[in-house]
């Protein structure tokens, strides 16, 4: 398999979470000498289910491509979808405009017919590739703590949790990308494998793993609050540190705008009687933990950065006492 049919079976594979085939045709002695010299042909097989992948070799205009693709399905009875490893705009709102099917690996899917349109021309490269996405390090958060190691589909996660199996997907394939995971490849959905587990995993992981805290506000609540406990007021309950003279807690921005018994208070202009600390996470501590506090791994990764020397202690503590 060349290099681009490569790309695009990954690419496919990880955006739709399909099983996908791809195989060269030769249809030398089915089609004008027109056809063969613009295009090179694949059977593409998406969940048993057969296209015909034209890859464009020369540039082409859209009503081109449009009247091929039409004369490529009449002749052979299947859905034809056009491949090239880039795309104009003109050319790309041709296809789109007439709803002839195509793919740009790592850019562009759009399919249709199966009312697929998922479009990234102007993703930019992010420059933190050596962290975790939130949702990443949920699931390997949710491994560690809850021996999560059996092999699971996306789909099948995503019955587990409030994230979408295609967000599941692209969890699992940055796990693979950084070499903690394997994928099936023969299998119609692709289960993953963990390739490590308890401590040793924790270790390959933490050089990756983001600080689940986004920020911290100062707030009132007039009635007992239904997050869980964070920072040092968790860390008091996982070891012997003292607790400070409020409570932190911790939830996502949508739970707490959403939170009518809240009020976000001036806490710097002076003492203020029954404030708390509202930490505002990149992911939702209760997909991890059924508890009224954060899980202690999160906990570490939001404090591992404090300077104070009796919170280095406690954490220290708090993580002998895991059970890896």
């Amino acid at each position: 398999m060349d290099d681009l049919m490569l790309k695009t079976k990954r690419y496919l594979e990880g955006s739709l979470d399909l099983l996908v085939e791809i195989s060269p045709i030769d249809l030398s002695a089915k089609l004008p000498y027109l056809y063969t010299e613009h295009y090179r042909f694949y059977e593409l097989m998406l969940n048993e289910e057969n296209y015909l992948l034209f890859e464009g070799r020369k540039a082409i205009s859209g009503k081109t491509v449009e009247v091929h693709s039409k004369e490529l399905e009449r002749r052979f009875g299947y859905k034809a979808v056009f491949l090239n490893d880039h795309i104009s705009s003109s050319l790309r709102r041709t296809l789109v405009e007439h709803r002839v099917a195509f793919i740009i690996p790592d850019n562009q899917i759009y399919l249709p017919k199966l009312g697929i349109s998922f479009k990234e021309q102007y993703l930019k490269r992010s420059n933190k590739k050596d962290r975790l996405r939130p949702a990443t390090q949920v699931i390997l958060i949710r491994a560690l703590l809850n021996r999560e190691h059996h092999p699971v589909t996306a789909s099948e996660y995503a019955k587990q949790i409030s994230y979408t199996a295609m967000s599941i997907s692209r969890a699992f394939n940055e796990l693979l990308g950084h070499g903690l995971i394997t994928r099936a490849e023969n299998w119609k959905e692709r289960p993953i494998n963990w390739l490590y587990t308890g401590r040793e995993l924790w270790e390959k992981a933490l050089p990756l793993m983001i600080n689940p805290v986004s920020r911290s506000i100062w707030v009132q609540f007039s009635q007992k609050a239904s997050y869980c406990v964070a920072g040092i007021s968790a860390l008091a309950r996982y070891s012997m540190i003292d607790a400070d003279d409020f409570v932190t807690y911790a939830t996502i921005s949508t739970i707490a705008k959403n939170n009518m018994n809240m009020i976000k208070i001036d806490k710097d202009g002076g003492s203020t009687e029954r404030a708390n600390n509202l930490q505002i996470w990149r992911y939702d501590p209760k997909l991890i933990t059924q508890k009224d506090i954060v899980d202690p791994l999160s906990l570490y990764l939001s404090l591992k950065d404090n300077h104070d020397e009796r919170v280095q202690i406690s954490l220290d503590k708090m993580m002998g006492g895991i059970q890896w």
